[in-house]
């Protein structure tokens, strides 16, 4: 089990490759995702929505049902207009 508090919301924006270290539910129809930069070992969350069928809005997995813990993805990051984290995209590393 990994301690959540570990993970900021502080993401660097544009492409970088992370594992999904764990995955849980949010209070609001939301999956709560964790991963970890595998360059610099920061650590990071972000949460999808069921509105968006837990998927990033600009393509990749079904985070709820297509996606496991320990899998590593390109990842592409940036900001809400409020500054809150966004997950752009994310792309399986084969």
């Amino acid at each position: 089990m990994i301690d959540t508090k570990d993970y900021t919301f502080d993401c660097p924006d544009g492409t970088w490759p992370g594992r999904l270290d764990h995955k849980e539910w949010g209070k609001t129809k939301n999956l709560r995702l964790f991963f970890t930069h595998l360059e610099t070992g920061e650590r990071y969350t972000f949460g999808v929505f069921h509105g968006d069928n837990y998927t990033p809005r600009g393509g990749g997995p079904n985070f709820k049902t297509e996606a496991e813990p320990g899998t590593c993805y390109t990842l592409t990051t940036g900001h809400t207009r409020t500054g809150g984290p966004k997950l752009v995209s994310a792309e399986p590393i084969p």
